[in-house]
C-alpha cells in the first residue's frame, strides 16, 4: 500500500511538470506531492517501530524462557 503511495506522489510530481495552466496549479499540485511524502514517512516510522516493538517482545520472551529452563 506505501508502495502504492508513493508511485500516486511520482505520478503526481511528473504531471506538475506538464502543467501549462501557470504556477498557481503547479503549486497545488506539488503541496499535493508533499503532503504524500509526508503520509509515506510516517508510514514508514509507524511499520518501523511496530517491527522495533516486536523484536523487543520476542528478545524479552526469550529471555524469560531461558531464566524458567
Amino acid at each position: 500500500m506505501v508502495r502504492k503511495i508513493f508511485d500516486a506522489g511520482l505520478d503526481l510530481h511528473s504531471t506538475a511538470a506538464r502543467i501549462e495552466e501557470g504556477p498557481p496549479a503547479r503549486t497545488r499540485l506539488l503541496h499535493g506531492v508533499a503532503e504524500l511524502d509526508g503520509v509515506i514517512r510516517a508510514l514508514r516510522e509507524s511499520v518501523f517501530e511496530l517491527g522495533h516493538d516486536a523484536d523487543s517482545t520476542t528478545d524479552a520472551s526469550e529471555e524469560s524462557e531461558t531464566d524458567e529452563g
